[in-house]
């Protein structure tokens, strides 16, 4: 019988923020699949240094310098090197459009281009290599398509790669489109993702739902992918079978594997987990039970035959600071009850952030061997300090955890400056205000059908009024 584990679909989105500020963490494998598992809420972040933008300013830097921590070329002790420049632009909502990087010792510059909807999620985005005379040649070009009902869920995404000596396009990695249907009552009944393969578009995973009749509530759920059979066919193979499915709460707009949905709008109360015989003969193997706290944490259980899994996630403030935990027991002598003694696999992760919602220190545990103590794995820190006319983040110190010492220090500093109020800067012209007014109306099914509900027939539809998205009644 297989072990039950949960991994989280991908629907990777273009990167959009600052270059700095979205330095990444070097996280290891292992942490990647723990959070696939254990995810926070939307409310927090596992990216540093953005700053909650509060209407009606706000306020973004336009510069930062970078600094690593380090001995000098020529020797000497450690101390902070300059490394480069950061130029920032934004439209009038604090996205950034255009980002620039000065190495301090390379004469061009990279900078990246990118171009929003109206819900402020990036649809076109290209990278560029500027040489010292102010040339452009582009290096990456990415585009995406969203649903009409999910904004941010992306339907199509492309990526190509420039080369510069044959410029040629071509197109590599990561490009996939995500076809979503839905049910009379709007529901999301099944969702195929189709990845590049030998030059077209082939199915390779899906997710497959139905409903009950009287609560409109997904009460069966399967994530399958495609794998390559022993005859050197290909067939699909379910990862993940659910039935029986019990919602806290629900909108039936589930698109991607269900380790997303124990927060928001979607949030699983229970479920069976079965499997299919090759007599086409179902049988349950397992529960998973999830419960939660007022402050939208959650422990979910999974129990399968004296093997259990616990994920948890625990909110420590009201800034999104969390504990986030994962513990596996062998019920050994099957007595029904779990001990430490039967402990199988124990991690955790410690984050917390400010009252600006940035983030000031992560944590990963974990424990490697019997007796499973937790040990600190890996972390950082950061020293947040913040301008006093703006509120922007004026400065952030990061300090990273050695293993082998034991202790935290310094890697890395950014400095910002030039200041600037985004939306008293920016001038809407007429059209960008009348897109930002403009009424759509849509079925079920996601399709557009026209801007108002003049001349539609009896029905319930979906109305998207700027940023606002809304299920209406035509009588």
């Amino acid at each position: 019988m297989k072990i039950f584990t949960l991994f989280a679909l991908s629907a990777l989105f273009i990167g959009s923020g600052q270059v700095s500020a979205q330095t990444a963490r070097k996280t290891p494998e292992s942490v990647i699949r723990f959070l696939a598992n254990i995810k926070p809420d939307s409310k927090s972040s596992l990216t540093p240094f953005i700053k909650k933008a509060a209407a009606p300013t706000i306020w973004r830097a336009q510069h930062e310098k970078e600094y690593m921590f380090e001995e000098p070329l020529e020797g000497g002790d450690a101390d902070w090197q300059f490394y480069g420049d950061y130029y920032y632009k934004y439209d009038g909502r604090g996205n950034v459009i255009e980002n620039t990087y000065k190495d301090s010792e390379e004469e061009g510059s990279t900078r990246r281009t990118t171009k929003f909807d109206d819900n402020n999620m990036p649809v076109y985005q290209i990278d560029e290599n500027i040489d010292e005379d102010g040339n452009a040649t582009p290096s990456t070009e990415r585009t995406c398509k969203y649903d009409n009902v999910l904004p941010s869920v992306i339907t199509e995404r492309r990526t190509r790669l420039y080369d510069a000596d044959t410029k040629e396009w071509s197109y590599q990695s990561n490009n996939y489109n995500r076809k979503i249907t839905r049910n009379a009552d709007g529901n999301v009944t099944q969702v195929v993702v189709e990845t590049l393969y030998d030059g077209k578009y082939d199915p390779s995973e899906r997710i497959t739902l139905t409903y009950d009749g009287t609560t409109k509530k997904a009460v069966t759920y399967k994530y399958e992918q495609l794998t390559n059979a022993d005859d050197g066919t290909f067939e699909w193979e379910t990862s993940v079978a659910l039935k029986n499915m019990v919602w806290d709460r629900t909108n039936g707009q589930i698109t991607n594997q269900i380790s997303d949905y124990y927060v928001g709008d979607n949030r699983l109360k229970s479920a069976s987990m079965y499997e299919v015989d090759k007599d086409g003969e179902e049988y349950v193997y397992g529960t998973m039970t999830v419960d939660y706290d007022d402050k939208g944490g959650y422990v979910m259980t999974v129990n399968q035959s004296g093997y259990v899994a616990k994920n948890a996630i625990t909110y420590t403030d009201d800034n999104g600071s969390y504990v986030a935990t994962m513990q596996q027991y062998g019920d050994y002598n099957e007595d029904g009850k779990l001990t430490d003694d039967e402990l199988m696999e124990n991690q955790k992760v410690v984050e917390s952030f400010d009252a600006h919602g940035n983030l000031v220190s992560y944590e990963y545990y974990m424990a490697d061997e019997e007796p499973w103590i937790l040990n600190l794995q890996e972390g950082s820190k950061y020293e947040l300090t913040y301008d006093d006319a703006t509120g922007c983040l004026a400065q952030t110190i990061q300090s990273d955890y050695d293993p082998e010492t034991k202790e935290y220090a310094r890697s890395m500093k950014i400095v910002a400056d030039d200041f600037v109020d985004v939306v008293a800067a920016s001038i809407k012209s007429p059209e960008t205000a009348s897109k930002a007014s403009e009424t759509a109306v849509y079925n079920l099914q996601g399709q557009l059908v026209g801007k108002s509900l003049e001349g539609l027939s009896k029905g319930i539809y979906i109305k998207k009024a700027g940023n606002r998205t809304v299920k209406v009644i035509k009588k």
